[in-house]
């Protein structure tokens, strides 16, 4: 399963059938739902406890929720991502992912924002786009002589699988 679709199954067990779950469009979180206004309170208490407890942040915004994961669940996401990277991966991979895979890496933070970003570009099988700001990033993190953002990796040895 790619991209996101299985954290997608997550949040739909999670939530029910009864409310929508997408991609967030504001592109503030991971994804978006109406479960607060297609639940009774208690309901919708248990849910979101439910969702809390899986490790996602709940934020209300409006007539919908946002649902995202903290700083630790990104991490946790592209740390699992790179167990599913092969040995052999960086053999055939873009050679931006080859230059990034001979620097440091680091996530912080006052990364998210643009982690989360990156992350949807590759749940999206915009792989130019995702090229495109891991160029931009690799090149800030050269030019200053920081280390380079971490999430990049596994996320442009992966990109082929996303290819819908």
């Amino acid at each position: 399963m790619y991209g996101l679709k299985a954290v997608l199954i997550q949040l739909r067990a999670l939530i029910g059938p009864d409310a929508f779950i997408r991609r967030d469009t504001t592109k503030t979180a991971l994804f978006a739902s109406d479960a607060n206004k297609r639940m009774d309170e208690k309901r919708y208490a248990q849910t979101a406890r439910g969702l809390k407890d899986a490790g996602f942040l709940v934020q209300e915004r409006d007539n919908y929720l946002l649902i995202d994961w903290p700083f630790s669940g990104y991490a946790m996401f592209f740390d699992q991502l790179k167990t599913r990277v092969p040995d052999t991966a960086l053999v055939s991979a873009h050679g931006l992912a080859r230059i990034y895979a001979r620097h440091e890496g680091r996530f912080t933070p006052q990364m998210l924002p643009d982690a989360r970003a990156a992350l949807r570009c590759w749940d999206a099988g915009q792989n130019k786009a995702l090229v495109m700001m891991a160029g931009e990033a690799l090149a800030i993190s050269l030019r200053t002589g920081s280390p380079v953002n971490s999430y990049y990796l596994p996320l442009l040895l992966t990109m082929e699988e996303q290819a819908r």
